[in-house]
């Protein structure tokens, strides 16, 4: 390997010196000082740092950046993680929006639709409910006056599902209600009105 100082690789390029010492390529990178060093030969333990290659002219042909080290490529990564999240969740309002302003014309037809979609939830959480207070109704005659009748396991499984459906039921409500709320307040904001009090915006 042979190295040359700045000097010695410009008065090369000056003088148009041929030979072994312009006859391939060459590299500029810095030494453990901080100063520029001009070789014919990458250093093993150089090719990890950012160097430049040159031609036999000392022009540069392409840079090669320092590699980066495992923190810096796992800073990378996350980087690129939240890159891509960001994205992936501007695409879904992006395509929410376009849904929103397909479907609705007015705030009119999403609270018509909230009312809808709600009431007809509400409406089976009362079936539910008056199914379930029957079945708990006779399960407490049956346990009252035949302890072992061979009905009662079965009625005690049949109420605690219809626990946990009233259970899942009601979070199916909640979830529809925001929801719609949520859609009302994009809508509004995509249409640019004027932002109003939550009660004004679920009012007839």
């Amino acid at each position: 390997m042979v190295l040359f100082g700045a000097a010695v690789i410009a008065g090369c390029m000056v003088f148009g010196l041929s030979g072994a010492l312009l006859a391939g390529e060459y590299y500029r990178l810095q030494d453990e000082r901080g100063g520029v060093v001009y070789t014919d030969r990458m250093p093993p333990e150089k090719v990890r740092d950012g160097h430049a290659v040159l031609d036999p002219h000392g022009r540069e042909v392409r840079r090669l950046p320092a590699e980066a080290t495992p923190a810096e490529r796992e800073a990378m990564q996350r980087e690129q993680m939240r890159r891509a999240e960001q994205e992936r969740t501007a695409r879904k309002q992006a395509e929410h929006d376009a849904m929103l302003l397909s479907l609705y014309a007015s705030e009119a037809s999403i609270r018509e639709a909230r009312e809808a979609r709600v009431g007809g939830l509400q409406s089976r959480h009362e079936i539910l409910g008056r199914q379930l207070a029957g079945q708990r109704e006779r399960l407490g005659m049956l346990e009252r006056q035949y302890p072992g009748h061979e009905e009662i396991p079965g009625l005690r499984l049949r109420i605690e599902q219809g626990e946990r459906s009233i259970e899942r039921l009601l979070k199916d409500l909640r979830r529809t209600a925001e929801s719609f709320d949520a859609d009302l307040e994009r809508w509004r904001v995509l249409k640019s009105v004027p932002r109003r009090s939550p009660q004004a915006l679920l009012s007839p």
